[in-house]
């Protein structure tokens, strides 16, 4: 098990804030507000939070997925932008991208960081006459790919046979 470093900790430290606070929302009815009025618990958790994060404005959301919804609008992600998309990767990630109108392009790296054979790929498609490259690398990864399987069938087959000696 990995365990979290502090966490308890924090908790301990903050617990009684948390539920103090819980409680006032509760006992006020103003559990889920319909409207944004000034002084309300969603203003004042607004405001909170944009000065812990020394920002102008703090703006709650639904859910994760409007997070990322509202965040990729804000950027200017629309129809006509495609976006490039973790192929590993919760499946509200691509439902903001599908909900902006945006073209989704799954790639299985991090642009930028790591230069895997499906972004090279996908940079060559993207290119003046990159199909040609592109085709290249495609059959390079299914003979390699096919390799890796022939060889690791290979290699269980041998320890198989090593252990019934």
């Amino acid at each position: 098990m990995i365990k979290f470093g502090g966490v308890d900790r924090i908790y301990d430290a903050y617990s009684w804030r948390i539920t103090r606070r819980a409680k006032e929302v509760w006992r006020s009815g103003d559990v889920v507000s319909s409207s944004h009025t000034e002084g309300s618990w969603l203003d004042k958790f607004e405001k909170s939070v944009a000065k812990f994060t020394k920002r102008k404005y703090g703006v709650a959301v639904g859910s994760g997925t409007d997070a990322l919804y509202f965040s990729l609008r804000t950027k200017g992600i629309g129809p006509g932008s495609n976006v490039l998309c973790p192929a590993v990767s919760y499946l509200a990630t691509a439902e903001a991208i599908k909900r902006t109108g945006a073209t989704i392009t799954f790639v299985s790296n991090i642009p930028g960081e790591t230069q895997t054979l499906s972004l090279a790929i996908y940079t060559l498609l993207q290119s003046p006459r990159g199909d040609g490259a592109a085709l290249t690398l495609i059959a390079i990864s299914i003979v390699l790919s096919f390799v890796a399987i022939l060889a690791s069938e290979w290699m269980t087959t041998s320890a198989q046979n090593r252990m019934e000696r």
